[in-house]
């Protein structure tokens, strides 16, 4: 661990390139910066209020700009004139900036702040198209038998051989599929289309009410096998299904900025049941739910939450999607995000096809087995 303080902006910048450098070859690093606020919590309160000893001192403290002004002057690093050129050149940037704010028309210009890598999706007041998303039948036979194999020599749950039985049934009978069937049917030809998957939360491989078991381990060695990370049916992308402990917080922020970077990638978040998104809200009202309207920054996450009505009371009985669509201004506002249902296969590839990608909520079954 390094202490910074935050009045030397060179060792300021040089503990951060040091720390960045130090991850990336060795792992986790903690930078400790010093700073103090001189205008307290929102730079219009006196915080002498509350603290008038401290700023007092504070107040006879050079500012930050004015003690590295000093630093370079006795240094010789620069002259006078050359700092007073760039403060009025950045100055005048500022002037300009600010004059134009009121020329700034959010549903008119917002293409010209998204982030590159979203460039071409449409936007919140663009009129939506409809897109085919079908698989060949042909196709999804072949997948459907590989979700059904295990290699030889694997020693699979007896449990779980009776599920794979019933469901290589199921598809060739041709009429009916379970939940988990038809989900991972709509992973494996978004993988086998170049597009990245990846699903997170408690107990997402097994799934929540026993029903994915996407991953599955060997009874004697306790080796795992992904099935869609196998389909050998051609160029595929990798498939990713991580459990995470009940942090929801943490989880959904990773997956939140996951998803920001990577707009060609279905990126799931799944809360073991509904109600458990309450303690990831801070997430859903800041960021998933208002993101692009404060921020112009475009998301394609999907937040899988249960229902799970099973008698198991109040803390596992509702996801309350109606929350979730006041939050996102989608029953009072004419150009508010547009909610896609996940509740079939071809729902979940519509995500990643459609182009209006907003918001998604999916709320499944109570019984998926």
């Amino acid at each position: 661990m390094q202490t910074v303080l935050d009045n030397i902006q060179v060792a300021v910048t040089s503990a951060f390139q040091l720390a960045a450098e130090w991850r990336q070859t060795w792992g986790q690093v903690i930078v400790d910066v010093v700073c103090y606020r001189r205008f307290g919590h929102n730079e219009t309160d006196a915080p002498e209020y509350t603290q008038p000893v401290l700023y007092k001192h504070i107040a006879k403290h050079p500012r930050t700009h004015v003690v590295f002004e000093e630093k370079l002057l006795a240094s010789g690093e620069m002259s006078k004139a050359e700092l007073d050129s760039i403060k009025s050149n950045l100055w005048k940037q500022h002037e300009e900036a600010f004059s134009e704010a009121d020329k700034f028309k959010p549903d008119e210009d917002m293409g010209n702040w998204v982030a590159t890598k979203w460039e071409g999706y449409v936007r919140p007041t663009d009129k939506a198209q409809s897109h085919p998303t079908g698989v060949d039948l042909e196709l999804l036979r072949k997948i459907g038998a590989k979700l059904c194999t295990v290699p030889e020599g694997f020693k699979l749950h007896n449990g779980l051989k009776r599920q794979l039985k019933k469901k290589m049934e199921d598809l060739e009978g041709g009429e009916t599929i379970d939940w988990a069937t038809a989900e991972a049917l709509g992973f494996a030809s978004l993988l086998l289309e170049g597009n990245h998957v990846r699903i997170t939360g408690q107990d997402v491989q097994r799934g929540t009410f026993a029903h994915r078991h996407c991953v599955v381990k060997d009874q004697s060695t306790g080796a795992d096998y992904c099935f869609l990370n196998n389909l050998d049916l051609g160029p595929q992308e990798n498939f990713i299904a991580r459990n995470s402990i009940l942090s929801e917080y943490g989880v959904l922020g990773f997956e939140l900025g996951y998803s920001y970077e990577n707009p060609r990638a279905l990126v799931l978040w799944e809360a073991q049941f509904g109600d458990f998104a309450n303690t990831a809200q801070v997430m859903i009202d800041q960021f998933v739910s208002a993101g692009e309207h404060k921020w112009l920054q475009q998301t394609g996450l999907v937040m899988l939450l249960p229902h799970g009505y099973m008698g198991q009371g109040a803390e596992h009985s509702s996801c309350r999607l109606e929350r979730f669509l006041q939050l996102s201004r989608l029953l009072s506002h004419p150009h508010g995000f547009k909610l896609f249902m996940a509740v079939k296969g071809h729902s979940i590839r519509n995500i990643i096809e459609e182009c209006v990608l907003k918001l998604v909520k999916g709320t499944v079954a109570a019984l998926l087995a």
